[in-house]
Formats: structure tokens, C-alpha cells, sequence
């Protein structure tokens, strides 16, 4: 499965209910916020090689992209 259909698949199961109990025989469960993590670094990875010009990367942090120049980020400023 590729990450597109397991992001699909996780929406499809939250929006027909299947998350809705911590230990609710029969509910799929699943890491939403695992999940939110690996498709924002997925993300970050695609940004960093498709979009971001020379000398900048793109990071995220709280559901936010930032684009910053790599000395930026390497000295935390």
C-alpha cells in the first residue's frame, strides 16, 4: 500500500465512525497522530526536494510548513 492509500484509508475509516472507542470490539485502531506525523515529514521530504530553492528547507511543527534558510535552522534563529 502506497502512503496516498494509506492516508485514504485512514480518513475513509474516521469519517465511517471506526474510531470511535479506545477498546470497542470490532473498531480498526489506528495512531491518528502517528499518522498526521509520518504524512507531514512525507510532505516535508517532497517540499524540500520539489520546491524549495537552493540554500533553504522547508520544516514543520504544529500542522504549520516553515521555508528558512539552511543557516537558520542550523543555528536555531
Amino acid at each position: 500500500m502506497t502512503r496516498e492509500n494509506d492516508a485514504l484509508a485512514v480518513v475513509a475509516a474516521y469519517n465511517d465512525g471506526r474510531f470511535e472507542g479506545a477498546f470497542t470490539p470490532g473498531v480498526q485502531h489506528v495512531d491518528l497522530i502517528g499518522e498526521v506525523d509520518g504524512l507531514a515529514d512525507a510532505a516535508e521530504a517532497w517540499l524540500n526536494e520539489h520546491v524549495a530553492p537552493p540554500g533553504h528547507s522547508f520544516g514543520w511543527f504544529n500542522g504549520e510548513f516553515f521555508l528558512r534558510a539552511d543557516r537558520d535552522w542550523a543555528d536555531g534563529s
